[in-house]
């Protein structure tokens, strides 16, 4: 597992420091370009997408993920990939329907007014070719096609980035340039995908109600489980234009890409690690390799995260400008709470053991402390209120996961010394957050740092990363 994870992690890294590397590029040129108001309009037409995305195919695409690999002949993998990907056609295709229909309807649900009708017809468009060419790479990675997924994400993110500036700035189109921008980078990426992934499974023109049904069972729980994590994810968005303002959702969600400097890791693990998981886990020793993969994620994930806090503001401002340096006060928070809502990848118990009524109250119960949390700071604390009550919902999800998830799936993990970084990262968030930039901040990361490499680290994971790294000859 633990070789076979970071070759896939070397294929992942470069498409996804070029898929970051470009979306870092268009942040500071949305923060330009748009208001805090414009841009708290994107992030909330982005907020809607994911919420569709969960419940309008009901979440056949996890479903599909755990299914491929137990299918080993082709005729079974095509029905399955046929099936799943119909059913997300029909679903968003409705939903397309009614932004044609209705669009005065979710302008004014979505953004609390009229006149973004013509915005919200075009995203229609762009989040139904989306949602195809999510469930297009979700099979090119859990067929274990690393280089394929990985190319398909560097053109995804090239096409996008390519067609968003040509019509914002050659073009001048403002706002409908992020979404055609979206629907021209799926589309090519679809089919790119639908090319390399022809020799798994092959799309027919029919949905096998057999197969529809068992997907169904299996993912249907979990459309609870992911609306929770979607509440975990995005309530913030909502509640903070409900009581505060749209130009302050503006300001989060830049925060929130900011801290995604550090969720680039994480991603990589995920991408990386989960169908390996799926297609390993019944091998002897892969709950000790996938604890080793912990700890070194551990230590990977804590230092950039560290290195994020003390230098927020000065990245905030470049990255953004000064309209929006307000930001820098909730990314470290957000960069936490982003990892906590993630990390769930290292306690696969409940997902194995196919548990997903477990799965969707542990997300249901995260989400409730999430909007109660919300509802209590956000009027107290504004935007960092927000961020503190996503922190505080990854917190409980993820330790749920983690007691739960190893009832079922034992793994060897050190409480003590996860327990001693969690909290010693959450001190120094909180020192940051009341103290003045200075170099006493600096040296105790630094600090901090070590101690957590120290704590964390084994002796064996060292000499594990030598083996698979390249070496001279």
């Amino acid at each position: 597992m633990f070789q076979r994870l970071f070759k896939d992690i070397a294929f992942y890294f470069i498409p996804n420091i070029v898929s970051r590397g470009l979306h870092f590029f268009l942040m500071p040129l949305y923060a330009r370009v748009f208001s805090p108001t414009e841009f708290g309009a994107i992030d909330l037409f982005v907020t809607l997408y994911a919420i569709l995305n969960i419940t309008l195919a009901l979440e056949i695409t996890q479903a599909f993920a755990r299914l491929l690999p137990d299918a080993e002949a082709m005729d079974e993998r095509s029905k399955l990939f046929s099936t799943a990907y119909w059913a997300i056609f029909i679903g968003f295709v409705l939903y397309a329907l009614l932004a044609f229909l209705a669009p005065n309807f979710i302008s004014s649900f979505l953004i609390g007014e009229l006149g973004w009708e013509y915005i919200v017809r075009l995203s229609a468009i762009a989040m139904l070719a989306n949602a195809l060419f999510y469930l297009i790479e979700s099979h090119l990675r859990f067929a274990l096609k690393a280089k394929q997924t990985a190319a398909v994400k560097v053109i995804f993110a090239a096409i996008q980035a390519g067609v968003t500036i040509l019509l914002l700035l050659g073009l001048d189109k403002g706002m409908e340039a992020v979404f055609w921008g979206q629907l021209a980078a799926s589309i090519v990426g679809l089919l790119f995908g639908l090319f390399w992934g022809k020799d798994s499974a092959q799309l027919r023109l029919s949905i096998d109600p057999v197969i529809w049904k068992k997907m169904v069972t299996f993912s249907a729980p979990l459309v609870l489980s992911s609306i929770a994590v979607y509440v975990a994810n995005f309530m913030d968005r909502w509640m903070l234009r409900t009581l505060m303002s749209l130009s302050e959702v503006g300001i989060y969600a830049v925060a929130a890409r900011v801290a995604t400097l550090v969720a680039a890791g994480l991603s990589l693990f995920q991408l990386a690690l989960t169908p390996i998981i799926y297609n390993h886990y019944k091998v002897e020793n892969s709950p000790k390799e996938l604890a080793k993969v912990f700890r070194i994620f551990t230590v990977l994930i804590s230092i950039p995260m560290i290195v994020l806090t003390m230098f927020a503001e000065p990245i905030v401002i470049i990255l953004a400008g000064e309209p929006y340096a307000k930001a820098a006060n909730i990314v470290a928070v957000l960069c936490l709470a982003t990892v906590m809502l993630r990390i769930y990848i290292f306690a696969p118990g409940l997902v194995i053991a196919k548990k997903t009524k477990h799965v969707a109250a542990i997300s249901i119960f995260a989400a409730a402390i999430n909007i109660t949390a919300n509802l209590i700071l956000i009027p107290v604390l504004g935007s960092l209120g927000a961020a503190i009550a996503t922190l505080l919902g990854g917190l409980v999800m993820a330790l749920l996961f983690f007691k739960l998830g190893q009832r079922e799936y034992k793994i060897p993990h050190k409480p003590v010394s996860e327990g001693f970084v969690l909290l010693s990262i959450m001190g120094f968030i909180a020192c940051s957050l009341t103290i003045d930039y200075c170099l006493g901040l600096y040296i105790s990361g630094l600090v901090l740092a070590i101690a957590i490499t120290v704590t964390t680290l084994e002796k064996g994971d060292l000499s594990s990363l030598k083996k698979i790294l390249p070496t001279k000859r």
